[in-house]
């Protein structure tokens, strides 16, 4: 079995509603498994998150009137940060690119979905990610809110 065939059978498996392959060659067997979904959507998405005083690097609360807005892992894979790590208090804008996701010797970007200021990196250079895991949470600008 090589990599294109193996590709193929990944391919088969996302585009389908089938929740497992397995496929067996002489002696080679490879078993494909969809992970469980989840109710956390794909894309980053806005959502209001309680105060959590375990997390290590987590900055204080934004103000009310801020959206926190977590970006979330949208793949299976280790995330690679950019050249220069983000870290808490860095100011980001709408789809810059916060890191990388690489997954199947592909590089995925991360991008934020809104402009503002990072409030906690909850992910490290090298770590492996699973699908729907928060990496970053930002204080998104409030409406209205001049820069």
């Amino acid at each position: 079995m090589n990599y294109s065939q193996i590709e193929e059978f990944v391919t088969v498996l996302r585009d389908s509603k089938l929740a497992e392959i397995e496929v067996r060659q002489g002696d080679a067997a490879l078993r494909l498994r969809r992970a469980p979904r989840r109710s956390a959507p794909a894309r980053p998405v806005t959502t209001a998150v309680p105060e959590d005083t375990t997390a290590p690097t987590r900055a204080q609360e934004p103000p009310a009137t801020a959206p926190l807005v977590r970006v979330t892992a949208t793949l299976v894979g280790v995330f690679h940060c950019p050249r220069e790590p983000l870290t808490i208090g860095d100011r980001v804008t709408e789809q810059q690119v916060l890191g990388h996701i690489e997954s199947m010797r592909l590089m995925n970007e991360c991008f934020a979905p809104a402009t503002g200021t990072i409030t906690a990196v909850l992910v490290e250079d090298g770590q492996p990610v699973e699908y729907g895991q928060t990496l970053f949470e930002i204080a998104g600008e409030a409406k209205g809110a001049e820069s």
